[in-house]
């Protein structure tokens, strides 16, 4: 496809900070995902964060179990938390999806730079 989207609007992720661990702890990550027609929760979708340096677009075509890093799926508010919290200053390859409702699955990268609050809470929306 063309230009996948990032998965969440979350922060540009901006080059330049060298060396060094990130100052702030890690981040713990929530959210919701829509119908991005109707803007209607989606129970059921599947929100999955991979190793980081993988491709979740070849993952999805032939991923193994092994390299999810952590996964959550949304209740019927189309809630979800992730069990595990994410460092700052790594791409973290992830993907959400429905297939089950028949939605598309997309794709992109998590980035959070240490400025960000150490929860955040990610809108993600999914096209049939």
């Amino acid at each position: 496809g063309e230009g996948m989207p990032q998965v969440a609007e979350v922060s540009t992720n901006v080059g330049g900070t060298g060396g060094g661990g990130p100052a702030g702890g890690k981040v713990s990550v929530d959210g919701f995902v829509y119908d991005a027609d109707s803007g209607n929760p989606i129970a059921d979708a599947v929100v999955v964060i991979l190793l980081p340096g993988l491709d979740p677009d070849q993952w999805l075509d032939n991923g193994s179990d092994s390299d999810v890093l952590t996964w959550a799926s949304t209740d019927s508010n189309g809630y979800f938390k992730l069990p595990v919290s994410l460092d700052r200053g790594i791409d973290y390859p992830a993907l959400a999806g429905a297939s089950s409702k028949g939605y598309l699955t997309t794709t992109g990268f998590l980035f959070f730079e240490e400025a960000d609050p150490d929860l955040i809470t990610l809108e993600i929306e999914l096209n049939k």
